[in-house]
């Protein structure tokens, strides 16, 4: 395993032990954090969406080669890394259809 990929995993252990939530609560608030911080930065919905969608599949990726894991990838797949995928992208979602709307609703 990659050096960034083993980096990411110990990372990941120090957020998990540090932070008083859950598995799926740390999901929702990365996402909305990420998603958040990259419209500030970036100011394109879309855009801001679309990196979030990305980094957290990268992170499920990581997950599914993380020595510790034990299902099989369409097992994994099913079970760790959808429900994982929802929960970090519920929030930038609802957002980015709220955003739509509004400007749909001013032109």
């Amino acid at each position: 395993m990659s050096f960034i990929f083993s980096a990411w995993l110990s990372i990941k252990h120090v957020i998990e032990i540090a932070l008083p939530f859950s598995h799926d609560a740390l999901h929702v608030h990365a996402g909305l954090l990420i998603f958040l911080t990259a419209l500030v930065l970036i100011r394109q919905p879309r855009i801001a969406w679309t990196l979030c969608l990305g980094l957290a599949a990268w992170n499920e990726v990581v997950d599914l080669m993380a020595p510790y894991n034990t299902f099989a990838p369409t097992d994994f797949w099913l079970r760790e890394a959808g429900p994982d995928l929802f929960n970090t992208m519920i929030w930038p979602t609802i957002i980015l259809v709220i955003i739509k709307c509004r400007k749909d609703i001013r032109h």
